[in-house]
């Protein structure tokens, strides 16, 4: 007769296969990059902002002479809730000229 107590090949095979996977999506879960937007800052382009106020139906210019207008313009958007994105870009560009 067989032990109780000694599982079978099968079962044997499963369990470490199971360990195997967790361990497998811990270490993924552990070296994943994270997307945190106060851990990683934004980096946005003048074209990028451009198209996102052409795209909410702003008739705002998109000719800026400051290049940090489009990362000024995303802080004010984020740190205001309720702000449109052409008050954003206002009230960056008037940031600027102080």
């Amino acid at each position: 007769m067989r032990d109780p107590l000694d599982p079978p090949i099968w079962a044997k095979i499963l369990l470490i296969l199971t360990v195997a996977a967790l361990i497998i999506i811990g270490l993924a879960t552990l070296t994943a990059p994270t997307c945190d937007p106060v851990s990683r800052p934004a980096s946005v382009t003048s074209e990028t902002w451009c198209r996102i106020l052409h795209d909410t139906g702003s008739r705002l210019s998109c000719d800026w002479d400051n290049p940090d207008l489009p990362a000024r313009a995303l802080a004010e958007y984020q740190t205001h809730p309720g702000i449109t994105i052409e008050q954003a870009t206002i009230n960056a560009a008037k940031e600027g000229q102080k």
